[in-house]
């Protein structure tokens, strides 16, 4: 009996002590909560994303609106917070700005108001700068440049018109021409470039006689219309014609930096009511809706048409190489004070022809 008693406590111990075992419930929820809050922890220092800043020239002409937009929109598809500013085409506004950012991106990209005017402020600059569209001059601070060879724009440009015309052998046929400039922005580095490949293929028949400018506004900043306004273009147009043009007479080519220059002087021979017999050879840049309203008729013989996408997404590239610590730019490109990486693009050179094929 005593050993069935003995047998029977030593089983309830053994139950008893199954069942505290099947209690460790607490000890296995503190091993969970230890594990959570690990994993919480590891999820907020993740790093942020890094941010780019942009600097336009202003958000009211509707190419840097558009601009701005999709420069913004490809960068956060690749991952980076931006901060879109715009000067307001005031380059003491710009500087100011550009000081700013600098402080608080980890890049910025700059379309610059003034391309000389910024060398100054990017001496602190302790992160990568990419000039967009304008490259900046005189600075080593630059790590990028993503633009277009306006000097050998500015030279095909003017070799078609030495085609067109057949100034090759003008001389020899004893034939002239007399021409008008209209250039762009003097503190916009691309206009000064354009102007220098203009002048580089037509100097020779300026001086040979074959081209003549009677109005003499052959210095770049004798013949600038300021922001490519229109109205200023069709003002200049006419006090040239008074001073320097007989009645009814009219410059055989006007040469412009821009398609909305082209447009003011188109608009007033319409006005003066210059015959197609008379209406000068006329050319532009950008492709704007207008100029290509211009191309379709006739009255404008030649635009730029600059692929505005594919400058994008080559800016977007650029900036993502450089913020990952990848070689950026396919060749180098001197602007006054150092050679700065860069990727240069191919703009067509359009007419009614071909305009509805390229643009």
């Amino acid at each position: 009996m005593k050993k069935w008693i003995a047998g029977l406590l030593s089983l309830c111990l053994l139950l008893l002590s199954g069942c505290g075992s099947g209690e460790a419930t607490p000890t296995t929820t503190a091993v969970t909560t230890v594990e959570t809050t690990a994993e919480t922890t590891a999820e907020t220092t993740v790093p942020p994303a890094l941010k780019v800043g942009i600097s336009l020239p202003n958000q009211t002409t509707q190419r840097w609106l558009d601009e701005g937009k999709r420069l913004t929109r490809e960068l956060m598809g690749l991952g980076y917070e931006v901060d879109l500013e715009n000067a307001q085409d005031d380059a003491f506004a710009q500087a100011e700005q550009v000081e700013v950012m600098l402080e608080k991106v980890d890049c910025l990209i700059i379309a610059p108001v003034d391309s000389i005017s910024l060398s100054q402020v990017l001496n602190q600059a302790r992160i990568p700068v990419i000039a967009y569209d304008r490259l900046i001059m005189n600075t080593d601070k630059l790590s990028g440049f993503v633009g277009y060879d306006s000097q050998n724009v500015g030279a095909d440009v003017a070799q078609r018109i030495v085609e067109e015309k057949a100034l090759k052998t003008a001389e020899a046929e004893n034939r002239s021409y007399t021409v008008e400039f209209f250039m762009g922005d003097y503190k916009n580095q691309n206009d000064v470039l354009f102007y220098q490949g203009l002048l580089q293929v037509l100097e020779p028949y300026l001086q040979s006689g074959v081209l003549t400018c009677p109005s003499g506004r052959i210095a770049f900043e004798d013949n600038c219309v300021a922001s490519y306004d229109s109205e200023a273009a069709g003002q200049q147009l006419e006090e040239l014609l008074k001073k320097h043009y007989g009645k009814k007479t009219y410059p055989q080519i006007i040469l412009t930096a821009h398609d909305e220059i082209a447009v003011g002087c188109i608009r007033l021979l319409t006005e003066k009511r210059c015959s197609q017999e008379d209406w000068p050879l006329i050319t532009g840049q950008q492709t704007s809706e207008a100029g290509v309203g211009q191309l379709a008729e006739g009255k404008l013989f030649l635009s730029v048409h600059y692929d505005t996408p594919e400058l994008i997404t080559a800016c977007a590239e650029m900036t993502h190489q450089v913020l990952q610590g990848e070689p950026a730019g396919v060749m180098q490109w001197h602007n006054g004070e150092a050679d700065i990486p860069a990727n240069l693009l191919f703009p067509t050179l359009v007419n009614k022809d071909n305009y509805h094929k390229e643009i």
